[in-house]
């Protein structure tokens, strides 16, 4: 039924963008940088970057299939470059610490010197870098993508478009009451939980460039 294939397919696409995003992972950057805002200021951080999570993960999705055609790249060539990303992100979740791809050194600067200032606009920091690239990084991207190129029918992308908004508002919520998950679940919780997200990041990686393989080099896998 039409039904279940949508729920399914959604179930599926929240379960991979919560992996691979792993919210829990950016709380303590959350808390760093709004720990001398005032509640309301605090909470419409949390809302600007949940905003702008959702409006980044949706127009990669409806507009990634146009931009890889105007490129002239191919869907199983996106699919297994945005599995090695995925797969490559997943390493260093599965040691427990923050993945590279989420922050460099200069985005790691920056933050540092926004978390310094005390003059700053409370929505200076809900894009960058709290939307973009903490959560809504390359591997989010990535994935926005691969589960579009899959959809067959529009409610299936009207699914999707709802589940990232679901998503989203599950962000917000994660943001606003970190201070207790964080105390609740400690540092250890945390990183145990990363470490699992970055299992199942590494196992939808990796079957992304064997299908992507499978697709552009049949002859390799003929029995």
């Amino acid at each position: 039924m039409l039904e279940l294939d949508i729920f399914g397919t959604c179930l599926s696409f929240f379960l991979a963008i919560f992996a691979i995003t792993n919210p829990l992972s950016g709380l303590t950057i959350f808390i760093s940088l709004t720990s001398d805002l005032y509640p309301r200021d605090r909470k419409r951080v949390a809302i600007l970057a949940a905003i702008s999570i959702c409006v980044i993960i949706v127009v990669s999705m409806l507009l990634g299939a146009y931009i890889l055609q105007f490129f002239g790249i191919s869907n199983n060539a996106f699919r297994l470059a945005g599995g090695i990303v995925i797969a490559n992100a997943a390493f260093p979740m599965l040691k427990g610490t923050m993945s590279s791809q989420k922050q460099n050194d200069e985005e790691r600067k920056e933050l540092k010197s926004k978390a310094d200032e005390s003059n700053f606009q409370p929505a200076s920091i809900a894009v960058v870098p709290l939307a973009l690239p903490l959560i809504a990084g390359p591997g989010a991207i990535s994935t926005s993508v691969l589960w579009a190129e899959r959809v067959e029918s529009p409610w299936v992308l009207v699914g999707l478009v709802v589940t990232t908004m679901i998503f989203s508002a599950i962000v917000y919520f994660l943001f606003y009451v970190s201070p207790f998950i964080t105390r609740f679940l400690g540092q250890t919780g945390i990183n145990v939980i990363t470490r699992v997200m970055g299992l199942f990041m590494l196992a939808i990686g990796v079957q992304a460039i064997v299908s992507s393989c499978m697709d552009l080099m049949p002859s390799l896998f003929i029995k």
